[in-house]
């Protein structure tokens, strides 16, 4: 591995870079080795089974505009820096404690978050992260439970056009507190939209303030939840809505009360096209935030 890095660091016109790591007990280590990347646009570091551990400051990389880090947790040294240009951001670890570094990352335009959010700690985290980033036009925040938890911080994101808040365990309860859409004027912005339909329901008034939303996705388990008139009403109401995407699984039954409301829909509103996406099928909503390089 100390071989394969020395290799990297004499690789100074490397434009872009995705460096896997799978080596299970040891952590991927950024050091020195990367501060000589001055060229590259685009990083991806992936330490699918371990810590990522930034030890070296990545405040030269100013080229880096695309910034993608995932690992079982992800570790700044106290004087590690992140690129400081980044406008594209995904962290895919364990958000308990998010990097203080990303108040820090004034071009950022999206963000991209995924892992588990059970803990509290990490629902505190993302939303002092988020007060921080007030420039983002896209925020993606997928939980690896089958209920997202909402930040307030959504609040003052007057600029945000495209927004996914989506559990994916599609097969799990639904146990987690529910934490509905905060009323204010950010949704005002809001072209594209994914959230769980028990979440929707119970945040119309909000949705009725979302004057260019265009596109909206049912993701995530919550096609079964109860008092879910609210949302139909507003659906086929609201005049700029133009797509209603609904995603399921290969277990979803969209029987009774839904499956009624859906045809009742597109019978009112034959202009609103209305799309089923299979959640196994790489189309989903939150899939669209994805600019992963990948293989």
């Amino acid at each position: 591995m100390a071989a394969c890095l020395g290799a990297l660091a004499a690789a100074r016109s490397l434009q872009q870079l995705n460096l896997y790591f799978g080596c299970m007990g040891a952590a991927l280590c950024v050091t020195s080795w990367c501060e000589a990347l001055r060229q590259l646009s685009e990083l991806e570091l992936l330490s699918g089974v371990s810590e990522l551990c930034i030890c070296s400051s990545l405040e030269g990389l100013s080229a880096v505009t695309q910034l993608s880090l995932s690992g079982t947790a992800l570790i700044l040294d106290g004087t590690a820096q992140l690129p400081p240009n980044v406008e594209r951001l995904s962290l895919g670890c364990g958000r308990a404690a998010l990097p203080l570094q990303l108040a820090g990352l004034q071009e950022l335009t999206l963000f991209e978050a995924g892992g588990d959010m059970e803990l509290a700690a990490a629902h505190a985290a993302v939303n002092a992260a988020l007060q921080q980033l007030t420039a983002l036009t896209s925020l993606c925040i997928v939980d690896d439970l089958p209920r997202c938890h909402t930040p307030l911080a959504l609040v003052g994101l007057s600029r945000l056009q495209r927004c996914c808040l989506c559990g994916v365990d599609y097969g799990a309860e639904l146990e987690a507190p529910l934490s509905l859409l905060p009323p204010g004027p950010w949704a005002a912005s809001l072209r594209s939209l994914g959230a769980g339909l028990d979440v929707l329901a119970r945040s119309t008034e909000v949705l009725a303030t979302a004057t260019q939303l265009t596109r909206l996705a049912l993701a995530g388990n919550s096609l079964y939840s109860k008092d879910q008139a609210a949302f139909w009403e507003w659906a086929g109401s609201h005049p700029s809505l133009r797509r209603l995407q609904i995603e399921v699984d290969e277990y979803t039954d969209l029987s009774g009360p839904t499956l009624h409301a859906i045809c009742s829909l597109a019978r009112e509103r034959p202009q609103l096209e209305v799309a089923t996406k299979m959640a196994e099928g790489g189309t989903t909503f939150d899939k669209e935030f994805d600019f992963g390089f990948g293989f």
